[in-house]
């Protein structure tokens, strides 16, 4: 007899969509996708926990850690040196890998926007302090020191072409800055100069990016517009010239300027672009990376406090991260995730700290996310336990309102399947609502099966041995419905979460299978 079931795996094919709405056929989008990571066959997997990288707070209490920065030192030896460096509150600090942060400069101006860089071994840094000077720092001294050469005030850097060029310059907002060949500590030498940026344009030198051969300038934060410096010497030949590139996308600070692939991402106040859809696309923002989130992005990032907002790119995880603040918050309280790894990538959003700065440094040779604080930390994340400093965090995965190609036909699911890899003994929690119903849920385990010993044993013909790597659970939510939504969580201290697959049994409603 013909069955009146039929089966409809729903592959994800989107990540985190807020702006295409709530209802669908197939899971084309996901409405909440928070504290997680992909897979490449589009699972998810909640993103790793965080450890305290200093267990003492900073000296100075409760603190902001503005910068991060990862320095190495190639030296002579063959052997380079590591050090890490942040700057918080009015300390310039630095850390020797063992979770110490030693003052290298007190006195500073506390919470400005700044960065750092390196150039021939020695460490940079700069902010937007109108009475700070940049200050360098060679591993080897005791403190920092003003940045030899006469360098302007400027607030940022970026090394090109074998000289450090450097912008952000209270008294001259739209000059680029370029100091002698082969040197950052000369800037009045031969060969050093400046190049003026449309001038009284209304707007300032936001950022500076070395990308692909090319210095590439943005301004803002008001009309916007970028521009790029050619060359490999004032004069000559290949003297440097300034080409305009594109109009009306205002970059609001550099250190939202993020290297990935072949290309340039950077945030403005509309959103998130890239280098290569903005050439395409211009300011539409059907080119904006951020057009799948573009309705969370508009309405509840606080706009006017992107100037603190900062990226990098996660390589080994394929992921751009950039901390923002909720709209009414006085912190950084998220983190907007891209995976570029997909086409488009996919969004995610992480809630579960709150980030003041990013950097993505080695740990034993292992690329690894650090965040800083706002109370005189600095979180080590992509740790294998799933806590944030010994907190628990929730991982949401909520499908959009699903049809199943059918939106006026009234069924039910015989039978809900999930296809996950199994993490420990916790369970997973799959919430259903059917079309405006109150929402009901259960729970599933996510063992792959019972151990040999413990306190209840192995009972045979009935347990089986755990060690599987991919599992399948099965539900039968109750309810007739036109539309379902589903919701999957899992917010145990030290408890993972790794979904793959989601498939539903319908039939129609009322009838079932004898």
């Amino acid at each position: 007899m013909p069955s009146r079931r039929h089966i409809i795996s729903l592959p994800f094919k989107g990540g985190w969509a807020t702006s295409v709405g709530p209802q669908a056929g197939e899971v084309t989008h996901l409405m909440r996708a928070e504290n997680i990571y992909y897979e490449l066959d589009g699972g998810m997997h909640k993103i790793p926990g965080a450890a305290l990288l200093n267990s003492t707070q900073l000296t100075e209490g409760s603190v902001t850690v503005m910068a991060l920065f990862d320095y190495w030192k190639s030296g002579t030896s063959w052997t380079p040196t590591q050090k890490r460096m942040c700057y918080a509150g009015t300390n310039i600090l630095k850390e020797d890998l063992d979770g110490v942060w030693d003052s290298l400069k007190t006195g500073l101006e506390a919470n400005k926007v700044a960065s750092f860089t390196s150039f021939n071994d020695i460490a940079i840094w700069s902010s937007t302090s109108t009475v700070d000077v940049p200050q360098s720092w060679d591993q080897a001294a005791a403190t920092t020191s003003n940045l030899a050469g006469s360098p302007p005030n400027f607030a940022f850097a970026v090394p090109h072409r074998n000289r450090v060029w450097a912008a952000g310059v209270a008294a001259n907002p739209s000059r680029l800055y370029y100091s002698v060949a082969d040197s950052g500590e000369d800037w009045t030498g031969a060969g050093s100069g400046s190049i003026d940026i449309d001038l009284n344009d209304g707007d300032d030198i936001t950022g500076l990016a070395s990308h692909k051969q090319r210095l590439w300038i943005f301004k803002g934060p008001n009309k916007g517009s970028i521009h790029y410096i050619t060359g490999s010497s004032p004069t000559g030949t290949d003297a440097f010239a300034r080409i305009p590139f594109v109009k009306g996308i205002p970059c609001v600070a550099h250190q939202t300027i993020v290297e990935y692939l072949n290309d340039l991402a950077f945030v403005s106040a509309r959103g998130i672009h890239s280098m290569s859809a903005t050439e395409q696309f211009g300011d539409l923002k059907e080119g904006f990376l951020s057009f799948p989130i573009q309705s969370y992005f508009t309405d509840e990032v606080a706009v006017g406090s992107l100037n603190l907002c900062q990226g990098v790119n996660h390589r080994s995880r394929g992921a751009l991260l950039w901390t923002v603040r909720q709209s009414g918050q006085t912190q950084n309280n998220r983190v907007l995730a891209m995976d570029y790894r997909f086409t488009p990538g996919r969004f995610s959003l992480l809630t579960s700290y709150n980030a003041a700065s990013l950097m993505v440094g080695l740990n034993s040779s292992k690329p690894t996310l650090y965040s800083g604080g706002y109370s005189g930390y600095v979180l080590q994340h992509d740790q294998s336990n799933r806590n944030i400093n010994n907190a628990a965090y929730t991982a949401t995965v909520q499908l959009p309102f699903l049809h199943y190609d059918h939106p006026d036909l009234m069924k039910q699911t015989a039978q809900l399947r999930i296809g996950i890899a199994p993490v420990g003994t916790s369970s997973i929690t799959i919430q259903w609502q059917n079309d405006d119903e109150p929402a009901a849920s259960t729970t599933v385990t996510q063992s792959s099966g019972a151990v040999l010993g413990g306190t209840t044993g192995f009972v045979l013909d009935t347990d089986v041995l755990g060690g599987a790597s991919y599992i399948q659970r099965y539900v039968q939510p109750p309810g007739s419905y036109r539309v379902q939504q589903l919701t999957f969580s899992q917010g145990g201290l030290n408890e993972d979460m790794e979904l793959h697959e989601v498939a539903v049994q319908l039939e129609p409603a009322g009838l079932s299978e004898v």
